[in-house]
């Protein structure tokens, strides 16, 4: 027997099924528009869970939103003055499960990491809200790559809540 010939299908469960699935779920209220808005204000993300968790998850996802719209060529409230338009992102996580790597490697959908954050889109002038977007990721599977899903997967979801936002912002 050549075990040359098996070691690919050893390997292979330790990369396979660390994708962060789940797919943003974006409601724009009736009347409402984001076209036009060019500074946003991120509100500091909110731990909604109920748990005491073992690190400042909330606070490593408002980091990257605010990294991640000045990225995309948005203004931050606090770093601009004047009167324009402003956009306030105000989000809370609404459910975080840190998960294992290893657990996953030996049985799909134990161990899986979790994180959804709920995100409301509010015109800061008139205080009226214009939409919501949840994003609900998992991580369920996989092995070597999934290794620090618990703090990738929330860049993921931050990217996504970004992502969903500019869309909407340019009338996409």
């Amino acid at each position: 027997m050549n075990v040359k010939r098996f070691v690919p299908f050893l390997i292979c469960p330790l990369f396979i099924g660390s994708c962060a699935t789940g797919t943003p779920m974006t409601a724009i209220y009736e009347g409402a528009s984001l076209t036009g808005y060019k500074t946003v204000e991120i509100t500091p993300v909110s731990n909604d869970t109920g748990k005491t968790l073992d690190f400042d998850v909330a606070a490593a996802i408002t980091q990257h939103l605010r990294s991640l719209m000045q990225s995309k060529g948005y203004r931050l409230a606090d770093t601009v003055a004047g009167s324009d338009d402003v956009l306030i992102l105000k989000s809370s996580l609404a459910e975080y499960e840190s998960g294992s790597a290893l657990v996953r490697w030996f049985a799909t959908f134990e161990g899986a990491t979790i994180c959804t954050v709920r995100s409301s889109l509010i015109d800061k002038r008139t205080g009226n809200a214009l939409g919501e977007i949840i994003v609900p990721r998992i991580v369920s599977g996989g092995g070597l790559y999934s290794v620090g899903a618990d703090r990738w997967i929330l860049g993921v979801v931050a990217s996504d809540i970004v992502d969903e936002v500019d869309k909407r912002i340019r009338g996409r």
